[in-house]
């Protein structure tokens, strides 16, 4: 799995803007370069979430939200909103909770 994630951004430090058109061949099926860097991250989003789905079908009862609770929309982009605007990764604050839980 490692080397999955780590071939891919490897790589990408020896493209350039003008390698961006460039067609590579997955399996026989043409890509350009942005495409070919996104099939890898996408697949693992797909399998990821089919995990989360298994995992919400064997525990019914005690069900989770990921990761805005159902119904709580509003109250979430409030805060967000509320915000001054920052740049960051979009798991950062997901991190942050896990950490401070672990204390």
């Amino acid at each position: 799995m490692e080397r999955r994630i780590v071939l891919p951004f490897s790589c990408v430090n020896t493209i350039n803007i003008g390698d961006f058109n460039t067609e590579i061949y997955i399996r026989n099926q043409g890509h350009i370069i942005p495409e070919a860097v996104n099939r890898p991250l996408a697949h693992d989003a797909y399998h990821t979430r089919q995990i989360v789905f298994i995992g919400r079908m064997i525990k019914r009862e005690a069900r989770l939200s990921l990761p805005i609770p159902k119904g709580n929309s509003k109250a979430y982009n409030d805060e967000k909103f509320a915000q001054d605007k920052y740049r960051s990764l979009n798991t950062d604050g997901y991190l942050k909770k896990a950490t401070a839980r672990k204390v």
